[in-house]
């Protein structure tokens, strides 16, 4: 149970863009209803090739409301524009972007469909940078589904990518590997994945990313019932946390370190 509800955790924070873990008050949506209007109200008065720019800002906005309805919506109307203007980076990104969305939604073969069509895009347009990106967040969306053969299919494309300019997303594409052979009960690969992730964040120096797979190492160890080796892994990501102030992600290890003690 545990490791299942930890595994959705870290593969949604990977590529997909967390909500601000904001309390609005009344005075806060005032606020926030008062900016959205400005912007459309701008884009109203814009030519369409200038609203691409403003839809852009309107649909964050909503996505960080929690609005992913409102915020799938002012998606499409800039891959409309996108299409229109033929701007095929922005494109790409779009779909993307409304691939993420509809997962966080929960609409897994929405999702697919969104970061399909980026991909093709991006093979027309050969953009292997966007490609290798797509290619990563359509490997959680097949993993989402529990198609693992084709979830890492994507995260091997996707890695070979960024080994090749050396790219610091090497580690996120090695976490997402380990976390499919978690699922595969390949516990030996899902290590050996883990172990390169864990360097190659602290290669590029990203202590977020240290903690989650420091998080995921732990997790495997609770599997394999080494709740020494799963202890000591949620206690070295905390103590990371500690240091960096990184106070929004405590409540995972509290909750961590009680199961793990507790067992």
């Amino acid at each position: 149970m545990m490791r299942r509800w930890e595994s959705i955790f870290i593969y949604t924070f990977i590529i997909l863009c967390i909500l601000p873990q904001q309390a609005w008050s009344s005075d806060d949506d005032a606020k926030w209803e008062a900016k959205v209007d400005s912007l459309k109200a701008l884009a109203q008065e814009q030519i369409e090739e200038e609203r691409i720019k403003t839809y852009f800002s309107i649909l964050k906005e909503y996505r960080n409301h929690g609005s992913l309805d409102s915020a799938i919506h002012y998606c499409n109307l800039r891959i409309d524009l996108c299409k229109k203007y033929n701007n095929s980076k922005e494109l790409a990104k779009m779909y993307d972007f409304l691939g993420r969305l509809n997962f966080m939604k929960g609409d897994v073969i929405l999702a697919i469909d969104a970061f399909d069509r980026g991909l093709k895009v991006t093979e027309r347009n050969k953009n292997k940078k966007l490609n290798a990106h797509l290619k990563n967040s359509l490997g959680i969306a097949f993993r989402g589904i529990a198609n693992y053969e084709k979830a890492l299919s994507y995260f091997f494309s996707a890695l070979e990518y960024w080994e090749e300019i050396d790219d610091k997303n090497q580690y996120n594409a090695l976490l997402n590997i380990g976390n499919t052979y978690m699922d595969l009960k390949d516990y030996p690969s899902a290590e050996a994945n883990f172990q390169k992730a864990l360097a190659l964040s602290r290669k590029f120096q990203k202590v977020r990313a240290e903690t989650k797979i420091l998080n995921s190492l732990a997790l495997l160890f609770l599997e394999l019932e080494d709740y020494k080796n799963a202890l000591s892994f949620f206690e070295e990501s905390y103590e990371i946390k500690v240091a960096e102030e990184l106070t929004q992600f405590f409540g995972t290890s509290y909750y961590n370190l009680g199961e793990a003690n507790m067992l």
